[in-house]
């Protein structure tokens, strides 16, 4: 299986601990981190990785990654997990083409389909507003 590097964005130590859990079980390198601040002081993701990133950050830190990840040249896979609802992430993030969100609770199975081919998604993209991604 081609390994990539997962970069898991979430302030909350069980949830971010869990992910890097099933994420290296996955066979994944994972770098995690609690917040926008520690993410941004780290290496840049390359095309072929994927960020995974709380939408619940402190300050709206998951909106500027994902906004500063998406104008990179050669964005790497981006996926938001909320337990927000839809009508708040589209409203937040209305000017974002956001490739993957996941609701919370997330399961392993909502998250490998999207971390396979070399990052990119397989399944059917889930955009804020899109009635695919309830719970």
């Amino acid at each position: 299986m081609w390994k990539l590097t997962v970069y898991v964005i979430v302030s909350d130590a069980g949830v971010r601990d869990a992910l890097v859990l099933v994420l290296e079980q996955l066979g994944h390198d994972v770098a995690a981190f609690e917040s926008g601040a520690a993410f941004f002081t780290s290496r840049s993701p390359g095309p072929e990785d994927t960020i995974l990133v709380d939408l619940s950050l402190p300050e709206e830190a998951g909106e500027r990654i994902l906004r500063w990840a998406s104008e990179l040249d050669a964005p790497p896979m981006q996926i938001a997990i909320s337990s927000q609802s839809r009508h708040e992430i589209a409203a937040r993030l209305c000017d974002l083409d956001l490739p993957v969100l996941i609701r919370m609770p997330f399961t392993t199975a909502r998250l490998t389909p999207w971390l396979r081919a070399r990052g990119r998604p397989v399944a059917p993209a889930m955009r804020p507003g899109s009635t695919s991604h309830s719970s």
